[in-house]
C-alpha cells in the first residue's frame, strides 16, 4: 500500500508512530500477496469445484457465496489514521470532524483528551 502521509495512532506505551506500510499487518498481507501466484489461485478454485461437484456443501457455499457473487467478506482493520500528531496541540476548532478525531488519537493513544494550546471556539 501507498504511504499517503497518515499516521497510525501509537498504542499505549508505544511511543513510535508508524507508517501504515511498516506494521506487522501490513508486512503480513504484502508476504502473503508476494508468496501466492495466479496458477495458486487457479488451483485452490479448481479444487473447491472439485469438492463442490462431488456435494460437499461447504465447497458448495464457498463456490457460491464467495467466489461467484463476489462474496460477503468482510475486511477489519483496527488501525486509527490521523493526519496530525495527537500529542501536538491541534488548531481543529471544537465540534467539528477534525477536532472529534484528534480527540478519538488522542484517546486510542492513551494520551490526554485536550492541550491548553488546543483551537478554542472563538479561533480561527
Amino acid at each position: 500500500m501507498a504511504d499517503n502521509g497518515h499516521r497510525i495512532v501509537p498504542r499505549r506505551g508505544q511511543t513510535k508512530l508508524l507508517a501504515e506500510a511498516d506494521t506487522h499487518q501490513a508486512k503480513l498481507r504484502k508476504a502473503v500477496v508476494d508468496a501466492v501466484a495466479q496458477a495458486d489461485v487457479k488451483e485452490v478454485v479448481e479444487g473447491i469445484l472439485t469438492r463442490a461437484k462431488e456435494g460437499d456443501k461447504a465447497a458448495i457455499e464457498q463456490l457460491f457465496k464467495h467466489i461467484l457473487t463476489g462474496g460477503a467478506t468482510t475486511l477489519v482493520q483496527n488501525n486509527y489514521y490521523v493526519n496530525e500528531d495527537p500529542t501536538k496541540p491541534t488548531k481543529k476548532r471544537p465540534g467539528t470532524k477534525g477536532k472529534l478525531d484528534m480527540l478519538a488519537a488522542r484517546a486510542a493513544s492513551g494520551g490526554p483528551l485536550f492541550d491548553d494550546e488546543d483551537a478554542g471556539y472563538g479561533d480561527e
